[in-house]
């Protein structure tokens, strides 16, 4: 018969190699993020790609893909850096200002970006322009 301090430092035991695994395996997966502030616009108003790239310091800029009908107006990039138990980590936010130049649905083609060694890319983004006002 197994004692209840036994099962309980077994069940301790698998929740913290079970934490540790997610955390790794989370902070691995997603080095790279992006995303639009709207995804519904009139023609003539602009929109904001953000693309979040995550790994060690020293990050490559993301590649920027074909636009498919947005205009790139303005960029920016922010960065951070952040050690934790001796580990540095550091976060680079780039921003680009696009216009649409036409009206339907605009695809933003996958952003890339290769973190030693390992290619990663970004889902494609949809945008719908439309000729008119949005309710």
């Amino acid at each position: 018969m197994i004692s209840n301090s036994l099962k309980l430092g077994i069940l301790l035991a698998g929740l913290l190699v079970g934490l540790m695994w997610t955390t790794t395996t989370h902070a691995q997966t997603f080095p790279i993020k992006a995303s639009v502030d709207k995804d519904l616009l009139p023609i003539g108003e602009l929109v904001t790609l953000t693309v979040e790239v995550t790994g060690p310091p020293g990050l490559p800029a993301p590649s920027l893909p074909n636009l498919n009908g947005l205009l790139l107006i303005d960029r920016s990039v922010s960065s951070s850096i952040s050690i934790v138990d001796g580990r540095s980590t550091a976060k680079v936010t780039h921003r680009y200002i696009l216009q649409p130049t036409r009206i339907g649905e605009l695809r933003i083609d996958s952003l890339r970006v290769t973190i030693d060694g390992r290619p990663f890319a970004t889902p494609p983004i949809d945008v719908e322009v439309t000729d008119g006002t949005i309710p």
